[in-house]
């Protein structure tokens, strides 16, 4: 008899991790809040330290953490790396290639969980999955 596999929301209950609750700061950011909650898909665009990933970020993983019946099972970051052709090249691993790329959701993640291991632990769990369109070819 097969065991029926945990969906991410029980998995991230089943080892305590909560998530901070964030209120949006500026009126745009409101909007972005009201937009979602509504169910639009959203395009988020604005000058750097606006809060844009941070915020999508936070609304993913409220929706696959505190919601026990979510319909997700896990959070999916492509990100483009912007010399994509010449990082085939670069010696190392994939994870060490894309490993600058993914710093900025680490620490978001990390923050939003208050555990300094909370991305890499969802990574293991395979809750959160990165990607850079380098690689996503032929997927």
């Amino acid at each position: 008899m097969a065991a029926k596999k945990r969906t991410a929301s029980e998995e991230a209950q089943k080892q305590h991790i909560s998530i901070k609750n964030i209120h949006p700061l500026t009126e745009n950011q409101r909007k972005v809040f009201e937009a979602y909650e509504d169910g639009n898909n959203l395009v988020l665009s604005g000058s750097a330290g606006s809060g844009k990933s941070f915020l999508a970020m936070y609304l993913a993983m409220r929706d696959l953490i505190k919601t026990s019946s979510s319909q997700y099972n896990k959070i999916i970051i492509i990100r483009s790396a912007v010399p994509s052709r010449d990082l085939g090249f670069v010696p190392g691993t994939l994870e060490e290639k894309s490993k600058i790329y993914q710093e900025p959701y680490m620490n978001i993640v990390n923050e939003l969980i208050g555990r300094g291991d909370a991305w890499h632990f969802l990574l293991n769990k395979e809750i959160i999955q990165f990607q850079t369109t380098s690689f996503l070819r032929g997927l």
